[in-house]
């Protein structure tokens, strides 16, 4: 299959691509929007995420980060201006597309070069590292973008020491 597609290196001009060769590989893109850091950073914030399978007895299957499940994930603490590294490994047996919401990061990739994603796709066995800056206020979901998973458990979030919201996880207002 070929797909069209305009580059601001072709003066206009529709570039004819293989479908695999615009597809993403080992869950990074090939293109990408301007880098957020031309080098590694120095980082303020480290934050390890194991994705996992686990049990739950009496509900079934769980989906886990750093063997918890969502509320009891542990979030990723930041300031506003922090420069935050996820150490991103996948130790089960199925894909795990990983979703920030309210940031674009960026991926190092093995080759040395890097892309800008805001979703990344990990794969059984794969690990990745990524870099963001904390820039945008509030508490964030980072989440499987299997929406199975991310009901399950699969889910975190990036928690700014200085917002505080009224509400409490599973509350429920009642009449």
């Amino acid at each position: 299959m070929r797909i069209t597609v305009l580059s601001s290196d072709s003066g206009g001009e529709n570039l004819q691509v293989n479908a695999k060769d615009a597809a993403t590989s080992k869950g990074t893109s090939h293109a990408s929007e301007d880098l957020l850091f031309e080098t590694i950073p120095d980082v303020d914030v480290s934050y390890d995420m194991n994705l996992s399978m686990g049990m739950n007895m009496g509900e079934g299957m769980t989906w886990q980060i750093n063997d918890r499940v969502f509320p009891d994930t542990p979030p990723i603490q930041v300031e506003k201006g922090d420069i935050v590294r996820v150490d991103i490994a996948n130790e089960g047996r199925l894909n795990h597309p990983m979703h920030l919401h309210g940031h674009r990061f960026q991926v190092e990739a093995e080759d040395g070069g890097a892309v800008v994603k805001d979703l990344i796709n990990v794969k059984p066995g794969e690990s990745y590292t990524i870099y963001f800056e904390a820039d945008n206020k509030g508490e964030w979901l980072f989440h499987c973008h299997d929406n199975n998973h991310a009901d399950r458990g699969m889910v975190t979030i990036v928690d700014y020491k200085s917002v505080f919201s009224p509400f409490e996880l599973n509350q429920t207002n009642q009449p």
